[in-house]
């Protein structure tokens, strides 16, 4: 409903916190073309998000953050997901 509201006022900017959440397949899909078609209308769209395969397959952009604080900031088409995931952990190895 709140998205609903945000795009009949044409808002110039959406923040999703969390937006697959407890969501299926379907619905993350069904969220990931709500937010293209958002980028495509000139909307900015901010995700906030601990999924990495919709981050992934979703964002341009990605600001990794850690202990409150901006820590990378990558190009998704610049980026592979090995590169993405070790700024994610900060760097640190996987414990195994």
């Amino acid at each position: 409903m709140t998205i609903a509201c945000g795009m009949m006022k044409q808002a110039k900017i959406f923040i999703y916190d969390e937006p697959t959440s407890g969501c299926d397949k379907d619905s993350m899909l069904s969220v990931a073309k709500l937010i293209e078609e958002q980028l495509k209308n000139g909307t900015t769209v901010l995700v906030i998000s601990h999924d990495f395969e919709f981050l992934a397959n979703t964002v341009s952009r990605l600001w990794v953050m850690g202990d409150g604080k901006i820590e990378n900031v990558l190009n998704m088409s610049e980026s592979n997901k090995f590169l993405i995931l070790d700024k994610m952990r900060g760097g640190r190895e996987l414990d195994r």
